[in-house]
This record gives structure tokens, C-alpha cells and sequence, in this order.
């Protein structure tokens, strides 16, 4: 990536999906029979607010970060 600038935001977007994962993880992950429970209030509370953000961020751009397909689009497809 040649622009310093879309380097930076690919490394901003990723750290804000790197804080949508942790609250899954710590809480879900290891919620044993509570897991399908945990899940949905995680999401609600944690996940879909910021997701949003990310989503309007992103506008009418074809991808997070623009016109360029990025590693962050794969990883917002993950948890989307």
C-alpha cells in the first residue's frame, strides 16, 4: 500500500475490529452452557453499536478504506 494515509486507517480499523473480538471472546468463548445466551447480549451491548460506526464510516465506498479492497474488509466479514 503506497499511501501512507489508507496505511493508517487499515491499522485504526483493525485495532477497532481487534475490540469488537476481545468482549466476545473473553466473554463468550469460555461461557460454557450460557454460550447462545452470552452470545446475543454481547453482540447488543458490544459488537453491533460499533459495527454501526464502522458501517457508516464506511458510507457509499465500496469497501472499509475506499475504492481498495483491504485485509480489514475480510476481517469485518468474519465477524459481520
Amino acid at each position: 500500500m503506497d499511501d501512507p494515509d489508507k496505511h493508517v486507517a487499515v491499522q485504526q480499523i483493525k485495532g477497532v475490529i481487534g475490540d469488537l473480538m476481545t468482549p466476545f471472546y473473553q466473554k463468550v468463548v469460555f461461557s460454557g452452557d450460557k454460550r447462545d445466551e452470552v452470545k446475543g447480549k454481547v453482540y447488543e451491548e458490544n459488537m453491533a453499536p460499533k459495527m454501526e460506526l464502522l458501517l457508516k464510516n464506511m458510507g457509499d465506498k465500496p469497501w472499509l478504506i475506499g475504492d481498495d479492497l483491504t485485509v480489514v474488509d475480510f476481517m469485518f466479514y468474519e465477524i459481520n
